[in-house]
């Protein structure tokens, strides 16, 4: 009597158990019969009691996710089934120990991996400064950097090309900006290679991305690594490693000059002062200092004065002093045979 009691009270919370795991089915649906799509994943096989563990996903209906014991049909599947295996199959409602139609699924594709690029013939690696106002250090070794002791760090430096006016574009051969259709010009740049889906990856060197695409080659402009007259004129850079500027000559007589930072960018000549004279081929002054006023460019970038009874071809030296405290200004020396004219 005790036993059976004890073996009704395991089979009562056996089902109470399964009640509990199970979604609720209306009656009407357990009277019916109710097909559910399945699939799970085989954990063990068992040919003698001819049933299989399966890992279901889960079923909207009829069963949330879980691990059970099943008989299958039709039975033949049992020998063909391994641990691992997935598999589909049909249930009904209300028949939780049986899968109907069980077929072994396809196992999932492999992704298709691209094969491992060509490694190029790469540039040496060089060492530079990532601290600001030292990028013009560069070395051929690791080390730190003189000024800030920040530890160098490694890049590619490559001669790339660039649209002279429109300085996002830039591609690794000579040709025709794709924009305004000028002559693309050499600037020096860093070469990396990326990842299109996961562009905060940045590698020296060519390999495959995660989802097996080969890495695409980029270029990132350098400091003082395009030093392109933008507008027909003469460029040079200032002792403080910063300031750059284009001078020009241009009708009627007019000597005008275009400010730039590091990167050849538009400058503000906001607090810039400078006067110009001309000389003769020696370098020697041969006429008074002309001051330069704002030049009403679009960008305030521009100085200039007009040079009064000037004649080509002409030399003139230039002072410019970029903060009012500079005890003395520095001298850029320009000649010009012709007058400028914009690329």
């Amino acid at each position: 009597m005790f036993l059976i009691e004890r073996a009704g009270l395991a089979a009562m919370f056996a089902h109470a158990l399964l009640l509990w795991v199970m979604p609720a089915v209306p009656a009407q649906a357990q009277a019916s019969t109710q097909e559910f799509s399945l699939r799970g994943t085989v954990e063990a096989v068992d040919t003698a009691q001819r049933t299989a563990s399966v890992a279901n996903d889960d079923v909207p209906g009829w069963m949330a996710a879980m691990t059970m014991s099943y008989r299958l049909e039709p039975a033949d599947v049992l020998v063909r089934l391994k641990k691992g295996d997935r598999i589909t199959a049909t249930v009904r409602a209300g028949n939780f120990t049986t899968l109907f139609n069980v077929r072994i699924a396809a196992p999932p594709r492999a992704p298709v991996r691209a094969a491992a690029p060509v490694v190029p013939d790469l540039p040496d690696l060089s060492y530079v400064c990532p601290s600001p106002g030292e990028e013009t250090v560069i070395d051929d070794k690791p080390g730190r950097c003189p000024k800030s002791g920040a530890a160098l760090v490694p890049i590619r430096l490559v001669t790339a090309y660039s649209c002279l006016r429109v300085q996002m574009f830039i591609r690794d051969a000579p040709g025709v900006c794709p924009i305004d259709r000028s002559e693309m010009v050499p600037i020096t740049a860093a070469l990396y290679f990326t990842c299109d889906a996961h562009k905060s990856v940045r590698e020296l060197t060519p390999g495959v991305c995660p989802d097996g695409s080969p890495r695409s080659k980029l270029f990132e402009r350098r400091p003082h690594g395009d030093h392109n007259p933008r507008h027909g004129g003469l460029l040079f850079m200032s002792s403080d490693q910063w300031h750059h500027l284009e001078g020009t000559f241009v009708p009627p007589n007019i000597f005008r000059v275009y400010f730039y930072d590091d990167m050849t960018r538009p400058l503000r000549a906001a607090g810039f002062t400078g006067s110009v004279r001309q000389t003769d081929t020696n370098g020697t002054p041969t006429g008074q200092a002309l001051s330069l006023t704002p030049g009403g460019s679009r960008d305030g970038n521009t100085l200039q004065v007009v040079i009064p009874g000037a004649q080509l071809p002409i030399s003139l030296s230039l002072e410019m002093k970029f903060k009012p405290a500079e005890p003395k200004g520095q001298v850029f020396d320009f000649t010009f045979p012709a007058f400028s004219r914009d690329p």
